[in-house]
C-alpha cells in the first residue's frame, strides 16, 4: 500500500495502463475557461429551420420481447394493436441472434454494398426512431469483440431478450410524406 495515495500496487498498474493509453488517472474535471460563454449561443432564427414543433403529453409502455421474436415487426404490430399514432423508441437493451441493416451513404445499385447481414449473436447497444407512420429505426449492435455496426433497422431476430421502452406523444400523429428535396418519405408530425 502506498502511504501517500492510499492505493495498492494494483491501482498503480491501473494508473500505468491508463497513462500508457493517454488517460489521466485522477479523472479531475478541468476548470471552466473564461473563454467559454456563460449562456448558450443560439443563431438568430435558427428555429425557423424546423417545419413543425409541437409539444405533447407522453405515455410510456415497457415491453419485453423473447427469443425468436422479430423486433421491428413486433414494435409496429404493438403500436397498431394499441392504436398508437405517434409511437417512438425511448430505449432498448437486449441481444440479437441475427439482423439485417441498411447502411447509409453507400452504393445503392449493389445490394451487398448497402445491406449488412449480421448472422452472429450481438448485443443491442442502441435503438432509436419512430414506430408509427411506417417506422424509421436505427440500431447499433456490438459483437463479442466489441466491434459495432449500425444502420437502418430492417429486421432483427431476438436472441435472449429485448427490453424496450416505447413512448407515445398522445396529442400527435406521425405520417410519412414524400419530400421533394430529399426524394424520400420523411416524417410529418400532425396535431390530432
Amino acid at each position: 500500500m502506498d502511504e501517500k495515495t492510499g492505493s495498492s500496487k494494483n491501482t498503480k498498474s491501473k494508473a500505468k495502463f491508463y497513462n500508457d493509453i493517454g488517460f489521466d488517472d485522477n479523472f479531475t474535471t478541468p476548470p471552466i475557461s473564461a473563454s467559454f460563454p456563460t449562456e448558450p449561443v443560439i443563431e438568430k432564427n435558427s428555429f425557423n429551420r424546423f417545419s413543425t414543433v409541437h409539444p405533447s403529453p407522453m405515455v410510456c409502455y415497457v415491453l419485453r420481447l423473447r427469443r425468436g421474436d422479430e423486433l421491428r415487426k413486433s414494435l409496429i404490430a404493438f403500436a397498431e394493436e394499441k392504436n398508437l399514432k405517434a409511437a417512438f423508441v425511448i430505449t432498448c437493451v437486449g441481444s440479437a441472434k441475427s439482423a439485417k441493416l441498411r447502411l447509409a451513404n453507400t452504393a445503392q445499385n449493389v445490394e451487398s454494398h448497402y445491406m449488412l447481414d449480421v448472422s452472429n449473436p450481438t448485443e443491442i447497444v442502441s435503438l432509436v426512431g419512430t414506430i408509427s407512420g411506417g417506422g424509421h429505426m436505427h440500431i447499433t449492435l456490438s459483437d463479442m469483440a466489441g466491434k459495432t455496426n449500425g444502420g437502418h433497422l430492417l429486421e432483427l431476430i431476438v436472441d435472449t431478450t429485448a427490453e424496450i421502452v416505447v413512448g407515445e406523444c398522445t396529442s400527435l400523429s406521425f405520417t410519412r410524406v414524400l419530400d421533394k428535396d430529399t426524394e424520400y418519405k420523411e416524417l410529418q408530425v400532425n396535431v390530432r
